[in-house]
């Protein structure tokens, strides 16, 4: 019996602009009191089928700043390096990496704009409107027994995402759930080690709370239930709470769909969400603060 094999080379003429850049750009509003940050990464585009898929950073692009049209400051450049072992060559090489960094004061409502441009690449433009400022009128501990944690605030503009974390005294985050129907809990196998019950409430350590018909309204309401709970850890407990764009949730759905699918030929790869006027990237925003919760 013989056995006869064939093949056929097909040639595949994928196109691939070696002048994209990649640009992600988050603007955080007071996480820390009194500190307003813009941080923006740069990164050269990878071809499809490159063998190294490690993000290449760059770190001698410029970087501007736009507040309502207006120039506001080129971005510094914060330069790091790390060790990382090159499994192709079998040594550890060092890497140099970093991101941009802008102290400007945010203003809710103002537009903002960044561009990156870096000789022998096209610019990249991205625009952002930075969301209202919206303070708890209380963070209350409602069922001791059962761990549950109510936030109520006034929504006068309707807002229909904010961010909702849960922090220990160590800064670290805790896990949480909520039945709240308008809440999505983010997580990923890659990143939280719990495992939930048949029909239990997603447990995770973050979300957003999304209802894309919230209308204006004062004392709305969002409850949660603290996982593991004792009462007599309560002062070590905060709440991160407040508005972000609307790009925040939809980027990171994305991004947790894509590490968490499988990479074969066979299945379609899952897009990570990008709003980039000009280029590709990401930019998002959370004007948010740390709250005590009440008892």
């Amino acid at each position: 019996m013989g056995i006869a094999a064939c093949e056929t080379i097909i040639d595949l003429d994928i196109q691939f602009d070696d002048k994209q850049m990649a640009v992600s750009a988050i603007f955080w509003d007071q996480r820390n009191p009194g500190d307003s940050t813009v941080c923006v990464w740069v990164s050269d585009v990878l071809h499809p089928l490159a063998k190294n898929t490690s993000r290449i950073i760059l770190t001698d692009a410029e970087v501007s700043l736009f507040e309502n049209g207006q120039f506001v400051e080129n971005l510094q450049p914060i330069i790091r390096y790390k060790q990382e072992y090159n499994w192709q060559n079998n040594q550890i090489d060092t890497i140099k990496f970093g991101y941009f960094k802008s102290h400007h004061p945010l203003t809710p409502g103002y537009s903002y704009k960044i561009t990156a441009n870096r000789p022998g690449k096209k610019e990249v433009t991205h625009f952002y409107i930075h969301p209202p400022r919206v303070i708890p009128t209380s963070v209350k501990l409602t069922k001791p027994e059962k761990g549950e944690v109510t936030i109520t605030f006034d929504n006068p503009k309707g807002i229909q995402q904010f961010l909702v974390s849960l922090k220990s005294s160590t800064n670290r985050t805790e896990y949480f759930s909520s039945i709240d129907p308008h809440f999505q809990i983010f997580r990923s196998s890659n990143l939280d080690d719990s495992e939930d019950e048949p029909g239990a409430p997603v447990v995770g350590r973050y979300g957003i709370l999304y209802d894309k018909n919230s209308q204006p309204r004062s004392q709305q309401q969002f409850t949660f239930y603290i996982r593991d709970f004792d009462s007599q850890n309560l002062s070590n407990y905060s709440v991160e709470f407040g508005a972000v764009s609307e790009s925040f949730p939809l980027y990171i759905a994305s991004y947790l769909a894509f590490i968490n699918s499988e990479n074969t030929l066979s299945t379609q790869p899952e897009v990570i969400y990008s709003n980039a006027s000009k280029g590709l990237g990401i930019s998002m925003g959370l004007n948010t603060g740390n709250y005590n919760i009440q008892p």
